[in-house]
């Protein structure tokens, strides 16, 4: 009987793969990316990123215009992914596949969004990103995942330039399709770090904390792939650091003194920056630990948060400490 079972099994002619569904597979980013789009669509995140966290990897996304060029790449390459992903709806006109890219912002956090489409245009508005004022626009992911999706739909580049941006003064970030390049928007670092930095110190010293938390984790892990990449660790690693020196000088009155107050502050700045679970038990001696869950454990992600912690650190440690990074299966623990 084992025998004529095999022989039959060659009988058989092979399984064809349909054309659609091998391109669909060539197309895909890699494994991870495709992972994180699919836990977007399915909402499967339960926990939300707080909008200063997003605003600190958009900021460190946009520092230069040559980051900004390699964070809409990236975004583009989601965007074709994610078009990839929901194509076998088998969409007729172009427009209909508008829906599933609204729906996937939706799903990632931005549920207040509008948007029209005509044929040689398109306009979608984002009425619910961070407002914070940093002096300049900071969402090319995003462009470029508008850009990714509706150049698949069409089967031709479409190129998408955020023509307004919140934290650039507007009311809100606006993105439309043209047919020229977009221009190099001139770029103040220093300035925009600053911003930040004053942001965060405002926010710490507030004494009722009213930040909002928007950005589903995988959103956030898709949005940060540029910065984490190893090609610029180092540099992201001291811009990071950094940025945690210029809130530490203002959250911090008198970097010799280290008491409970001072801990609290460093816990709440952690907590509006950091994606961790962070815990500040004292400053003298330093004994803090930060818990990041499996989603968040990508090993750039927690460099810059590393460096990020190291810069907050350097006008108020009064003894040197150890950093120590823990692999669990739970995901990572920093403990200093």
């Amino acid at each position: 009987m084992a025998k004529n079972k095999q022989k039959s099994l060659k009988k058989r002619p092979a399984k064809t793969v349909k054309p659609e569904i091998q391109k669909r597979e060539k197309t895909f980013l890699n494994t991870e990316n495709e992972y994180l789009i699919r836990r977007i669509l399915d909402s499967a995140d339960s926990a939300k990123i707080p909008q200063s966290a997003s605003l600190f990897i958009s900021l460190l996304s946009n520092l230069t215009p040559s980051m900004s060029e390699l964070t809409k790449r990236e975004g583009i390459r989601v965007g074709r992914a994610l078009y990839n992903e929901r194509r076998l709806k088998h969409y007729l006109p172009h427009e209909e596949s508008v829906a599933d890219l609204i729906f996937f912002f939706d799903r990632a956090g931005h549920d207040r969004i509008t948007y029209s489409i005509f044929p040689d245009r398109f306009t979608l508005n984002m009425l619910d990103m961070h407002k914070e004022y940093i002096g300049m626009k900071v969402h090319q992911f995003e462009a470029g995942i508008i850009s990714g999706f509706l150049s698949a739909s069409k089967g031709e580049y479409v190129e998408v330039e955020e023509q307004s941006c919140s934290s650039d003064g507007s009311n809100n970030c606006t993105f439309v399709t043209t047919y020229v390049k977009p221009e190099t928007q001139s770029k103040n670092p220093l300035k925009a770090i600053n911003f930040f930095a004053n942001h965060v110190i405002n926010e710490v010293l507030k004494e009722e904390h009213a930040e909002n938390i928007k950005e589903t984790p995988s959103y956030y892990i898709l949005s940060s792939s540029a910065i984490t990449s190893r090609k610029y660790e180092k540099e992201m690693k001291h811009i990071s650091a950094f940025i945690g020196s210029q809130i530490a000088f203002g959250i911090f009155p008198d970097p010799k003194k280290a008491g409970k107050k001072d801990a609290r502050m460093l816990q709440k700045a952690l907590e509006l920056i950091s994606p961790g679970k962070p815990s500040v038990k004292s400053l003298k001696p330093i004994k803090i630990d930060i818990r990041f869950d499996a989603i968040h454990s990508n090993s750039g992600l927690i460099e810059l948060n590393c460096a990020l912690l190291n810069g907050m650190l350097r006008y108020h440690a009064v003894q040197s400490a150890k950093l120590t990074k823990i692999r669990t299966k739970a995901g990572y623990i920093i403990k200093i």
